[in-house]
């Protein structure tokens, strides 16, 4: 694999959920999930993203026995009525590693890391140090939707990793000056979302209607893909994994054939990108898919 193809990780969110805009099938049945799994490492991904929210998927990978993969698995919202925080995610660690048939993890992401700012905050940094001090986890940090959280926990809370979305409409982590940020503090930055949940893979024929809003943004997309000769998924691919601050790009897929595409396509060259395209999308009600049932 190329430096560059390196940088791939699997996201397995669909190894237990019904995920993405352009999945028809539902999850993945446990065989085909684990042809993936066997393909990642025999082309040496190294990484693989997962967490407790997403159905059986810790459970699903805990069957596949492989110790080459870096797991790096999210701990969801802690309710608020819980009285003792650090054994109640001891607890939720502990059970991660139990379905993933693991001693230790890569790396645990706050799914909500606004809890950094409340009143439990300080006891969630102890009991994350804690995990760390004994083993169980090599690396700690946070999922964001927006850069804003960046923002309010800085002072009080370095990641180690932080996951993010990014892609050809959503280059906030770039706009922010994040992406140089987290860079200067040595923190790995681990992007999500390079197709936008499969919407930059659909030709605009094909798009929801309640997408025209952006027709303008997409025409442009679809004419430079013209221009380059390049398929849809290369170009929003080759975006990501062409950003020199990254340290991995995470995509899903719904069969090997499908991540034998992605690695296929993944190396070469990085056409560049027109200005019209050169910052992305600033509107939320497109980029951040959480809120696309409300248009």
């Amino acid at each position: 694999m190329s430096k560059v193809t390196n940088k791939l990780a699997l996201g397995t969110a669909n190894f237990g959920l019904d995920y993405g805009i352009n999945n028809t099938n539902g999850h993945l049945s446990e065989n085909q999930a684990h042809k993936i799994l066997q393909l990642s490492v025999s082309s040496g991904l190294k990484t693989l993203d997962t967490a407790a929210a997403y159905g059986n998927s810790e459970e699903v990978i805990g069957k596949f026995s492989s110790s080459t993969l870096d797991i790096v698995t999210k701990l969801g919202r802690i309710p608020a009525d819980i009285l003792n925080i650090p054994e109640y995610i001891e607890a939720q660690v502990n059970k991660s590693l139990r379905l993933l048939n693991r001693q230790s993890l890569y790396g645990l992401l706050l799914h909500s890391p606004d809890q950094l700012n409340e009143p439990m905050g300080p006891q969630i940094i102890k009991t994350l140090s804690f995990l760390k001090a004994t083993g169980r986890i090599k690396k700690v940090g946070i999922s964001i939707y927006s850069t804003e959280i960046l923002d309010s926990i800085w002072n009080h809370f370095l990641p180690d990793i932080v996951q993010a979305p990014f892609n050809l409409f959503d280059q906030r982590l770039l706009t922010s000056g994040w992406a140089t940020k987290l860079l200067s503090k040595n923190v790995e930055i681990h992007l999500r979302s390079a197709f936008l949940q499969g919407l930059l893979a659909k030709p605009i024929s094909k798009l929801p209607a309640k997408f025209s809003k952006w027709e303008k943004s997409f025409v442009e997309f679809e004419e430079w893909q013209a221009k380059t000769g390049m398929s849809r998924l290369a170009l929003a691919l080759k975006f990501c994994l062409y950003q020199p601050w990254a340290n991995k790009v995470i995509v899903g897929v719904d069969s090997s054939e499908q991540l034998a595409n992605l690695i296929q396509i993944s190396g070469g060259i990085m056409p560049k990108l027109p200005d019209s395209l050169a910052n992305g999308v600033e509107d939320e009600l497109l980029i951040n898919p959480t809120n696309w049932d409300t248009l």
